[in-house]
């Protein structure tokens, strides 16, 4: 027959601290794997490509065609820059001003619109977008911006919002099966600021209103089985970046923009509020490729990814090292150098720009030198390991808590066999007796 009688439990501080150590040992690797898949997803075995303004080669750029065939060239990302209109509502465009990406300066209706504003010291006449309203900058249509590129698509296509881009790019998943991250740029934030708008809010407050909350991992951070981050932010502002970091406690990667001069960042504090780097392409000068590799070195020693911009085909665009060789410019980047990214307006040169390259065919043939999928086998691993490490320290604090605070003991007992002072015997196979 067995018995179980109940004991009043000792409680101490010893043993409080004992499980509150459990508590934190359990939730380490949680902490871990979070850092581990937001890093997942901007340095990683294999080079991504980023759409730059989507596939604004081909296509008038941050227009929704141009970020439609971007995803269906292969992009990990698209890249929309983001500029406010004067209602408050948040538009893609790389510039303030709307003059070289619009039909505006045709529009009669809108003659009067011209400002002239400082811009880093210089005085910049033109159309801007935060003097017009959303319903007003619907009306103007879009067109290209380089001269040498394929002009048929001006005057068909309208200037879209931040909102209607993540509704296409959810779309993307839904009707095409592919899977693209957003990797936005809000400009200017102290211009803005000069006219009362404040573009880092409006940001978050939009994303958040999509069900993409910056400081919730799982709904607009990485996705490390895919290595791509449903949100990355970038700016040139490195400001704006620790601001997203601690007022904003954001969870998704962000990027610190350089311009030409690499000796003016300081990479241990930007690792205090960024996860990497988007340097212009001529820091890595083809020219010194010991120099290139060694900066590429130390931004990676930092743990800073590193994803220069910008790769086109035009030979104005490019070192005159390469005469006018697009395809062995992004060779050199992507698969001798080994940056981790690269901001592309023609987005398939940059997807098939290690294809005949050595590392390339490891990768297809088993290696893991370049796996699109951000090395999955890896992180299964990972993630594997430190599943199973969850589950022990899961059972170890259930059982301790248990043995704290239910305070039962299990006595075999024989209801005819008394101690001599009167206390029950144990018998048989013992007793259960918590550890104080």
């Amino acid at each position: 027959q067995i018995r179980a009688q109940k004991t009043t439990p000792q409680w101490t501080s010893s043993m409080a601290s004992t499980v509150l150590r459990a508590i934190v040992v359990l939730c380490a690797p949680v902490q871990l794997l979070a850092l581990v898949d937001v890093q997942k997803c901007v340095n990683v075995s294999s080079s991504l490509t980023i759409a730059h303004r989507g596939a604004s080669g081909y296509l008038p750029e941050h227009t929704l065609p141009a970020y439609r065939l971007a995803a269906q060239l292969g992009a990990h990302y698209i890249e929309p820059d983001l500029v406010m209109t004067m209602d408050g509502e948040i538009i893609a465009r790389h510039d303030l001003l709307l003059d070289d990406t619009t039909d505006i300066s045709s529009r009669a209706e809108f003659a009067d619109r011209q400002w002239t504003m400082s811009q880093d010291g210089v005085d910049v006449t033109g159309f801007y977008a935060f003097n017009f309203t959303l319903a007003e900058i619907k009306t103007l249509r879009c067109k290209q911006r380089v001269a040498d590129r394929d002009p048929s698509f001006d005057g068909a296509l309208q200037v879209v919002t931040l909102g209607e881009i993540i509704d296409a790019v959810r779309a993307y998943k839904a009707e095409l099966g592919i899977t693209v991250g957003i990797y936005m740029e809000p400009k200017k934030a102290s211009v803005h600021a000069t006219v009362g708008l404040d573009i880092i809010a409006r940001m978050v407050e939009t994303l958040s209103s999509k069900g993409m909350d910056l400081a919730d991992e799982a709904a607009a951070g990485c996705d490390p089985a895919i290595g791509i981050s449903n949100v990355i932010v970038q700016s040139f502002s490195l400001d704006d970046l620790v601001r997203l970091d601690t007022q904003y406690n954001t969870r998704v990667p962000l990027i610190y923009l350089l311009g030409h001069h690499w000796n003016d960042v300081n990479l241990q504090e930007t690792r205090q509020h960024a996860h990497g780097l988007g340097p212009s392409k001529s820091i890595f000068d083809p020219t010194e490729r010991a120099l290139s590799a060694e900066r590429l070195a130390a931004a990676h020693r930092n743990d800073l990814a590193v994803h220069p911009w910008d790769f086109a085909i035009e030979e104005d665009s490019m070192d005159a090292s390469f005469h006018g060789d697009g395809d062995a410019e992004l060779q050199y980047y992507k698969c001798e150098l080994g940056v981790d990214g690269v901001f592309a307006n023609f987005p398939d040169k940059s997807v098939h720009a290690c294809s005949s390259s050595v590392a390339e065919s490891a990768g297809d043939s088993g290696g893991d030198s370049d796996d699109p999928t951000c090395d999955k086998r890896d992180l299964e691993v990972a993630v594997g390991i430190l599943g199973g490490l969850l589950l022990l320290l899961l059972v170890y604090v259930a059982y301790t808590v248990y043995r704290y605070v239910t305070g039962y003991r299990y006595f075999p007992q024989d209801d005819d066999e008394e101690d001599d002072d009167g206390d029950t015997r144990p018998l048989g196979l013992g007793s259960f007796i918590p550890m104080t």
